[in-house]
């Protein structure tokens, strides 16, 4: 005697069609009815450089910032050993590349700061970030 142990009826939770498949509202069946995550302004240079004392360096930066952001501005600030050559604030547009004059004083470690500020509507908003300047 022989028993059948295969359902003659499928049935299926709420997530799936009852053919093995992922029905329509399934949780992965929705993920490009999401809402992406907003893009931030994105500011790119080297994290780490290695210069010689006394001597000019430059820094490349490359930025990004998207249109919902209003009165975006790049301030740099260094410490003591670090001469900075003018602007140090400047304002942003929506994309573009910036070349940073600076030149170490004196050997050892130091850093750069850049101060990113803008405001999208809601809020304000406030990044940092640091270049560590090794100079022989």
């Amino acid at each position: 005697m022989l028993l059948s142990l295969a359902p003659s009826s499928g049935q299926s939770c709420e997530w799936h069609d009852g053919a093995e498949r992922f029905g329509h509202f399934h949780p992965l069946m929705q993920q490009h009815r999401l809402p992406s995550s907003p893009q931030l302004i994105r500011v790119s240079h080297q994290k780490q450089v290695a210069v010689s004392s006394q001597q000019p360096a430059v820094l490349e930066i490359d930025y990004q910032v998207p249109g919902r952001f209003h009165q975006a501005t790049l301030k740099v600030s260094a410490s003591d050993k670090i001469v900075l050559q003018e602007p140090t604030k400047i304002a942003l547009s929506l994309s573009g590349k910036l070349r940073l004059y600076y030149q170490a004083s004196e050997p050892g470690e130091h850093n750069i700061t850049l101060h990113i500020q803008a405001e999208d509507g809601r809020q304000p908003l406030l990044k940092q970030q640091r270049i560590n300047v090794k100079a022989d």
